[in-house]
């Protein structure tokens, strides 16, 4: 297996799977920030996608019941933070997960529970390709005892075995001391968890308060282990014990995941500890108060959060939060100035424009009703906007959020039109400033090397994208949704999307064969350009190879998605 410092650079240079969100440097030169989610369509998927990440191949894979995993809770010591944990049905092996299996091509499958939790079935299945181990016993506490008995580890962590939070926030920690996970139930000190702690080398570690473990308990711990040789991490809740845990860590990256759904967390157990991160929980919605004080405390520390799950466990809103905390600028509610889109907005009525936020500016210019508006953020009552190719201010109690989550889509800083995110058909920017000279640029560049490039289409209004698309459907009926957009849904209508040739030719596939296409793909990052629709992403995008179609995004976001080989879809997390 590559290093942790190699598995490090594999997750968070190549993105194989998922979303990452920049955010610029803000102005105390901070490093760059970033958050990545990973996610499938349901936990065997997720699981999956976490597996990627973790292993090209693998000696090892566990399995686990997606559904009854308390028999899993201790298999993080299996790991090591090298073999995958993926999940199946207690029945039958999940195709998905099968194939996932095949890929690692292991020696060994271990499950982990008996076949209560996992059946004999899929067993005899994976018996048929791979020497499998199961290590089952009646409860969670027999099947504990069975892997620690498998693998030894010098220190012990105890947490509760009646709640399952704790024990998933411990993983990357028991990785990191080299412990075993010694679960135990609240009140009662049985004689297999007293064998389990009274027999290592070192040091004990109680996770959890004392609605986890009572204090008797741990008075009935102390009259056989010594008290200096036993550090406690406990918070008022799941959360802030998570955030316990993770002040044992001096770690760049964090892993972000569900405080009330917990598969995820046990899957991603195997991650964090591959690259030496802390878990901390979260609500579907909203972080608690424990978690938003570690993230701002330690902002200049964290440099990539990992969130793990989607958006239905864990909302955009959770997103917003991290990207404010580690980056100083309110994502969820701009409170100041940002050099980064972040949102649009509504114009009402005629209001004036300023130069500068200032109460005693003279107006050089007004809105129209109605008119959308690129928001840079607001501070002092006043609205950052994007106007012509330069920055103006207005009050924002003079304008209107817009309501309708999937139009407008901003995304780390970026304007995203896609099949699910649109505008409005009145929408109307016409070519941007900003994109038309750096695509002036690239073309004289090209030129200057004796490589032709011509445009053969840029901004388009909503109108004249319906009469393009209303033509190919005609002609091909609605295969035609394969390479050309519906109106609304057209990135041409944002004024950053160019269609290029090599020599006027028009748009085809043997484009990639031309010189300019070859240059392009050397040097379209260094003018803020990227090809919108790759070769093989069209399960991602929507929409077949483009090699001609390159969109603006600026320069350092051009080239961080063009080195990630990533779609913008892919590199987002909006699949």
């Amino acid at each position: 297996m590559k290093s942790k410092q190699m598995q490090i650079t594999r997750l968070l240079t190549l993105l194989l799977v998922l979303c990452l969100i920049p955010v610029p440097a803000m102005a105390t030169q901070t490093p760059e920030k970033s958050i990545l989610r990973i996610h499938g369509s349901d936990r065997f998927e997720t699981a999956i996608k976490i597996s990627h990440q973790v292993a090209e191949n693998s000696d090892y894979v566990l399995l686990a019941n997606g559904y009854n995993y308390p028999d899993a809770l201790t298999g993080s010591s299996i790991s090591g933070g090298k073999y995958p944990l993926l999940f199946t049905s207690g029945d039958n092996l999940n195709a998905s997960t099968k194939a996932e299996i095949r890929r690692l091509n292991p020696q060994m499958v271990i499950l982990l529970g008996g076949e209560s939790s996992i059946s004999s079935q899929i067993e005899r299945e994976l018996n048929l390709d791979y020497e499998v181990m199961r290590l089952g016993g009646a409860d969670r506490y027999e099947t504990m005892e069975l892997i620690q008995e498998y693998s030894p580890k010098k220190n012990r962590i105890l947490t509760s075995g009646e709640n399952f939070a704790d024990s998933l926030v411990a993983a990357p920690l028991a990785l990191s001391k080299d412990a075993n996970i010694v679960l135990t139930p609240k009140q009662t000190l049985t004689e297999t968890t007293m064998k389990l702690i009274k027999n290592f080398d070192e040091n004990l570690t109680i996770i959890g308060g004392d609605n986890a473990i009572s204090a008797s308990m741990r008075e009935l711990i102390w009259e056989h282990i010594p008290r200096e040789n036993t550090l406690e991490l406990s918070g008022t809740n799941r959360y802030e014990t998570s955030v316990r845990i993770a002040e044992q860590f001096l770690s760049d990256t964090v892993i972000v995941s569900s405080g009330e759904d917990f598969p995820d967390s046990l899957a991603g157990s195997v991650l964090a500890g591959s690259i030496g991160a802390p878990i901390l929980l979260s609500g579907a919605d909203k972080l608690d108060a424990s978690v938003r004080d570690y993230l701002k405390a330690n902002k200049d520390q964290i440099h990539h959060v990992i969130l793990l799950g989607g958006e239905q466990t864990l909302s955009e809103n959770v997103v917003d939060e991290v990207l404010s905390h580690i980056s100083g600028v309110n994502y969820a509610n701009p409170a100041e100035f940002s050099d980064k889109l972040l949102e649009f907005r509504r114009a009402k009525g005629n209001a004036p424009i300023y130069a500068e936020p200032n109460s005693n500016a003279s107006a050089i210019d007004e809105t129209y009703d109605g008119e959308y508006l690129q928001c840079y953020g607001d501070s002092g009552g006043y609205l950052k906007l994007r106007r012509g190719g330069g920055f103006v201010y207005m009050m924002m109690d003079q304008t209107t959020p817009i309501e309708d989550p999937n139009m407008f889509k901003v995304v780390g800083g970026l304007h995203i039109l896609n099949k699910q995110y649109y505008v409005p058909s009145d929408y109307a920017p016409g070519l941007d400033p900003d994109a038309w000279a750096a695509f002036q640029s690239m073309q004289q560049a090209c030129w200057a090397q004796n490589i032709g490039i011509y445009l053969e289409s840029s901004y388009r209004s909503y109108w004249y994208q319906a009469t393009i698309y209303n033509n190919y459907v005609a002609m091909d009926g609605y295969y035609a949704d394969r390479y050309s957009a519906k109106p609304g849904n057209s990135e041409h209508q944002t004024g950053r999307a160019y269609d290029v040739s090599s020599y006027g030719e028009g748009l085809y596939q043997s484009f990639e064969n031309t010189a300019t296409f070859s240059w392009l793909r050397d040097n379209a990052a260094s003018y803020g350009f990227i090809l919108r629709y790759p070769h093989d992403k069209e399960h991602v995008t929507g929409y077949m190879y483009e090699p001609w179609h390159y969109t603006y995004v600026g320069v350092p976001l051009a080239q961080q998605i063009k080195d990630s080989g990533l779609s913008v879809e892919e590199y987002f997390g909006l699949q």
